[in-house]
């Protein structure tokens, strides 16, 4: 058997795949992660929330030190 014959069957077997489906599964994932992400920040206290948004302000020192 030569090897381009062998190639050209895997090439025209592959040109027959549909993949189409793998992008739609991949958009669906993306977007219930997305919802679920966004429904876990909006169910979350106001007081960790508001902890969490001065962590990059943070120094590492403890407030009461002062």
């Amino acid at each position: 058997m030569h090897p381009d014959n062998a190639m050209n069957r895997l090439v025209e077997k592959v040109k027959d795949v549909d993949l189409t489906w793998m992008g739609e599964i991949g958009m669906i994932i993306f977007f219930v992660v997305f919802i679920l992400v966004g429904v876990w920040v909006f169910a979350r206290k106001r007081g960790d929330v508001d902890q969490w948004s001065q962590l990059p302000l943070d120094d590492g020192q403890s407030k009461k030190a002062d």
